[in-house]
């Protein structure tokens, strides 16, 4: 591959990419335009305003798993709740045909750095943002959980958070519910 899979320059570059296959055989691959990277200054170099755009956005790929099929489509883009960015997308679908977009918001440098998740009854959206965040600062008492990638079967989610002396990875069994509430059941 003499091409970059993704790489708007104008936007930053794409960086965090995430493969997803669906139930009718398709492949995508979720990423974030890196919008910060060429922010403002401040928190992740986008914490100054003007804000730049942050998205997550899907890429339908071919068979091969390189080649695009179409333009990449934004399914989420920052939010003012998510400070300078969104970014580590990762994509389940349940067996009840919900998608849940799972995705950290602020810099991993701030403790407010989390993970949050969306849903949506199609994969290209929209999906719906849960109310809370999945894990944040103070949960399993850590510090700045971020990066998560789920089980494709649900079932459990790893992800890292501050430690002594960086960053260490942690992994916690999660429950989908009927209402679309992911709780935790603690860390393994």
């Amino acid at each position: 591959m003499s091409e970059p899979l993704a790489c708007p320059r104008e936007h930053g570059g794409a960086i965090d990419p995430s493969p997803f296959r669906d139930t009718d055989g398709k492949l995508y691959v979720t990423y974030k335009s890196d919008g910060n990277s060429i922010g403002h200054g401040g928190d992740c170099n986008n914490g100054k305003k003007p804000i730049v755009k942050v998205p997550i956005m899907l890429q339908e790929l071919q068979d091969d798993g390189i080649t695009p099929v179409g333009d990449p489509i934004e399914i989420l883009k920052n939010e003012q709740e998510d400070g300078p960015l969104v970014e580590a997308p990762n994509i389940i679908r349940t067996d009840q045909g919900y998608y849940y977009l799972f995705f950290s918001s602020h810099c991993f440098t701030s403790p407010k750095y989390d993970v949050k998740y969306a849903y949506s009854t199609s994969l290209k959206g929209p999906y719906k943002r849960a109310a809370r965040a999945l894990v944040r600062t103070g949960d399993f008492d850590l510090t700045s959980p971020g990066g998560a990638t789920v089980a494709p079967d649900g079932t459990f989610m790893i992800f890292h958070a501050n430690c002594a002396p960086k960053r260490c990875m942690y992994v916690t069994g999660i429950d989908i519910g009927a209402d679309n509430l992911i709780t935790l059941s603690g860390l393994a």
